[in-house]
């Protein structure tokens, strides 16, 4: 079970392609100087030839488009059609031709206890009090206490940064691990663009001395335990260990992974589904938990709610454009063509919905007041529009009434009040990586150009607002947006029914439709893991998001429709089908029961059959190229790193191996390289941390 020593890479041959992306590497053990004698045999990788080509980083995924538009064909393809197809495994790849025998029969997932609680209010209570224990332990350093880091994907907005934290604390409590923050930071937790005294501020430590990310002005740490308490002098061996495979989920602390951690955020606990709709309780008792506003803070907002009057019953609509309409000499849908994943509704598409849900009864009575979030440039001419509409009733005895002045935003002198803030927007609109890539030269010039005092007050009152709007939404009774939107969903399922904690009125979607088929990645999936691209058939993206959440390759059973992940539209929540989910996280908190296993060990009967041996080696090396795309990285690590060892024993002369010199300097260029390639990647920041333990990666393209 222990990892050996981190391997240096080795440099290649002249001449020999080098693995620059770890696609190719599959390609290179299929195409040997003796093809017949090795790889061709029926039962390895018939299809491998047909799936992966010499281009450069080819997606390895079903479902994705490559560089010639088309979709790569494999067996994996053929599953619905032939169901019977004999490339398909009848269980998980590993030495023994099924799961880890060595732990199958010993760990079987029992009944699960059920929590001591019976009511919404109470189970929360039961369930905070859960989360403090392990987020707030009585001793952080203490031996085999398992950490889990908040892992970041890229510069995101305060919607998908505050989403990835809450899929960190879903994970790690359904792995039993304290969840805490890595070296690795997005832009909007970076305290750096808060701005100090260099620039003419009060203070270098706006959110306060013991603060570590900028969301600490306003939220509540989740913990208290911090990377100092890892890096203590008697966890350093767990430490190095770690490094070896950062995602190995064995180990003392492990890296978040969102493929996991979305689906963690959307399936209750076991011993919590007794309860009234589970899972939707659970997703709102963990964004409570991460979005818990400091007590004056708080208190400010409760402050704006009143002098707004957002009084009862109140409806709130979260308008997405932003950097879905961006502007510039490109054209005016540069974000739409950024974001493919995501749909553009003009702002009085929102409106219309609202009315159809008023006069379909939907919404029981004509709401007081309409709390409107949006930094998007069409609001304001829409809402002055929108209130001269005859569909909404004016108030006979309102003193303030004046249907002339349309310089008033609320318009008192209608029953149902109108409330909108000005909020901040750049002059082009970019708020995130991936619109910024979009933007051209002249506008990254013109940005370049503001000084650093006008971008941390930029800065700080787009987090400001951003954290008042999600609050404010929040508090609405009906909720109107886009459910592909991290903003809008962390923002609707906040609320809860205020007398029972339960689940709320349902929300409605603009997308629904497009969250059922596919077309649109659901809110709070991080777009790494489902996909930014528009897919060609929109019902794989659902196959790509179950498929990515397994440490292992798929099976026939996986693509029934019943395994799937699907959008609910009973419960407006994208839903994780509860066997499925359990029968991966169920291992998460048990070491013994890891997939791990069944890529870093092989059966003796394996290992002494120099033919069979290949074998194993072929499929470790090639399945985890497969598996590093997206996927379960841990699992392809493991996997290489075990190939490896496997092929010094023979180099050392303790095993057979049914291969020719040249072959085994080529499975070793391709391992070596590939866990080269993998460290480099991920390892990095943690290993800079034994040097430097203050070293910290800012992902600061967007600030």
């Amino acid at each position: 079970s222990r990892l050996t020593p981190l391997t240096p890479a080795v440099p290649p041959p002249a001449g020999r392609m080098r693995l620059l992306s770890l696609v190719p590497a599959a390609v290179l053990l299929c195409h040997p100087a003796e093809p017949k004698k090795l790889f061709n045999r029926p039962k390895i990788y018939p299809f491998r030839e047909a799936e992966i080509t010499f281009r450069p980083k080819i997606p390895d995924w079903v479902g994705w488009e490559t560089a010639s538009g088309e979709l790569p064909r494999n067996a994996r393809d053929k599953v619905a059609e032939d169901p019977e197809s004999p490339t398909l495994s009848p269980s998980p790849p590993s030495s023994t031709g099924g799961e880890s025998a060595w732990f199958a029969d010993q760990f079987e997932d029992g009944e699960a206890q059920v929590a001591d609680c019976d009511s919404h209010k109470s189970c929360e209570e039961v369930l905070v009090k859960e989360m403090e224990a392990l987020q707030f332990p009585s001793d952080c350093q203490a031996r085999g206490k398992r950490y889990l880091f908040i892992e970041f994907e890229g510069s995101e907005g305060v919607g998908s940064t505050v989403a990835m934290i809450a899929q960190g604390l879903a994970e790690g409590f359904h792995s039993n691990r304290t969840t805490i923050f890595g070296p690795v930071m997005p832009t909007m937790m970076g305290l750096n663009f808060m701005g100090g005294k260099e620039e003419g501020f009060d203070t270098d430590h706006p959110c306060g001395k013991k603060a570590v990310s900028a969301l600490d002005c306003y939220l509540k740490p989740i913990t208290k335990c911090k990377l100092d308490d890892v890096l203590v002098p008697r966890r350093r061996a767990e430490y190095r260990e770690f490094l070896h495979n950062v995602y190995d989920d064995r180990g003392a602390f492990k890296v978040m992974e969102g493929r996991r951690g979305s689906p963690a955020l959307f399936t209750a606990p076991k011993r919590y589904r007794h309860l009234k709709e589970p899972h939707l309780w659970w997703l709102r008792v963990v964004l409570s938990y991460v979005f818990r506003l400091k007590d004056d803070k708080l208190r400010d907002m409760v402050t704006l709610r009143e002098n707004l009057r957002l009084t009862s019953p109140s409806v709130g609509i979260h308008i997405r454009h932003g950097d879905l309409n961006l502007k510039f000499e490109y054209g005016d849908k540069a974000g739409q063509r950024a974001y493919m994943n995501r749909p553009y509704f003009e702002a009085e598409d929102y409106f219309t919905v609202v009315r159809d849900a008023i006069e379909n009864g939907l919404i029981k009575e004509i709401p007081k007041s309409i709390y409107v979030a949006s930094d998007g440039s069409q609001v304001k001419e829409t809402l002055k529009t929108e209130r001269h509409n005859p569909f909404w009733e004016y108030d006979d005895a309102a003193e303030d009434k004046d249907e002339d002045d349309d310089d008033d935003e609320n318009f008192f002198g209608l029953k149902t009040r109108f409330i909108h803030l000005d909020r901040y927007r750049n002059r082009h609109g970019a708020h995130t990586s991936a619109t910024l890539m979009a933007l051209p030269h002249s506008a990254h010039l013109e940005l370049s150009e503001i000084s650093a005092r006008e971008r941390s007050l930029n800065f700080r009152r787009m987090l400001k607002e951003s954290i008042e709007d999600i609050w404010l939404l929040s508090q609405c009774q009906y909720f109107f947006g886009t459910g592909s939107s991290h903003f809008s969903a962390i923002a609707t399922y906040l609320r809860r029914d205020g007398e029972t904690y339960g689940p709320p009125a349902k929300a409605v979607f603009l997308d629904q439709q497009g969250l059922v088929s596919g077309e649109y990645c659901p809110g709070l999936f991080h777009g790494t893991i489902n996909g930014t691209s528009k897919l060609i058939h929109p019902e794989q993206r659902h196959q790509i998001m179950h498929r990515r959440f397994l440490d292992r390759l798929h099976v026939v059973d996986d693509l029934k429709p019943g395994n799937l992940f699907f959008f609910d539209t009973k419960r407006g929540v994208y839903t994780v089908p509860t066997h499925t989910f359990d029968q991966e996280a169920s291992r998460w908190a048990d070491p013994r029961r890891s997939r791990m296993w069944e890529w870093g060990q092989t059966d003796n009967a394996v290992v002494n059959n120099p033919k069979r041996l290949l074998e194993r080696l072929v499929h470790l090396v090639n399945d985890g190229a497969t598996l590093d795309n997206f996927w379960s990285y841990g699992a392809a690590l493991t996997g290489w790193r075990h190939a490896l060892e496997l092929l010094e024993r023979v180099d050392a002369g303790d095993l057979e191996l049914d291969a020719t010199d040249e072959m085994m300097d080529q499975f070793q260029d391709v391992v070596r390289g590939n866990i080269g390639v993998h460290n480099s990647r991920f390892a990095k920041p943690y290993v800079a941390l034994l040097k430097d333990p203050k070293a910290r990666v800012y992902l600061s393209g967007n600030k």
